[in-house]
């Protein structure tokens, strides 16, 4: 298998380093998986971040008869996104894998985990508003209308048939209001635009180190 991994973060964690990264590496190499890492080099806008990682570089964002990843001259059977925030094993990934699906991501929680109720407390950008992904009720296999990119797999043949750019940040309705979508939700949306199902484990939960907001779920607020 031919991975490309995804990694936008300008910043590692040297706990997520060593315990998640170097992990996965090794396992990787133990699998004779082939393993091309695509890192963000500075920081900025994630949708100009996530399509220069894409596209090949600044130069190419603008250039739209760029229709494929890498403009083509890269072989991959998987696309792996991952931040160096949200915490995993070479097992979470496998069972991503086993899904075998286009489009499917697991559900990172924040760090601190539960709120004084002991309702886990979920990223919005991990979960699709219109379902109930948050809950400790959600368990298995769930269809979604958009997810975050923190931990999601990606067959080849689904960015190939997407329209670019492929991470604008829009004016969409959402959950019934208008708002600006940010790059990972329009790309989720207009991969369901282009034909294809996004899939959440909701089972399968990974800690998430940033604390800076705590989203409850709709109905909540």
């Amino acid at each position: 298998m031919k991975l490309a991994l995804c990694f936008p973060a300008v910043s590692i964690d040297p706990e997520w380093f060593s315990n998640c990264l170097m992990p996965f590496l090794m396992y990787c190499s133990q699998k004779g998986i082939e393993l091309e890492m695509t890192v963000n080099g500075k920081k900025g806008n994630m949708s100009i971040v996530r399509e220069c990682m894409v596209a090949g570089g600044m130069e190419q964002i603008n250039d739209f008869s760029i229709t494929a990843p890498w403009n083509g001259k890269r072989d991959y059977d998987y696309m792996f996104w991952v931040d160096s925030d949200v915490y995993f094993s070479p097992a979470d990934f496998e069972r991503l894998l086993a899904h075998d699906k286009d489009i499917v991501s697991g559900v990172y929680a924040m760090m601190h985990g539960y709120n004084e109720n002991k309702e886990l407390l979920i990223s919005m950008s991990a979960a699709d508003l219109t379902n109930n992904l948050y809950g400790a009720d959600a368990h298995g296999m769930q269809k979604a209308l958009w997810f975050g990119f923190g931990f999601c797999l990606i067959k080849r043949g689904v960015f190939e048939k997407i329209e670019r750019p492929w991470f604008p940040t829009e004016k969409r309705i959402m959950a019934g209001k208008p708002g600006v979508s940010g790059e990972d939700i329009c790309f989720c949306l207009k991969a369901g635009e282009a034909g294809f199902d996004l899939w959440v484990d909701c089972s399968l939960r990974l800690p998430h180190k940033k604390e800076i907001f705590v989203f409850l779920p709709p109905e909540a607020t």
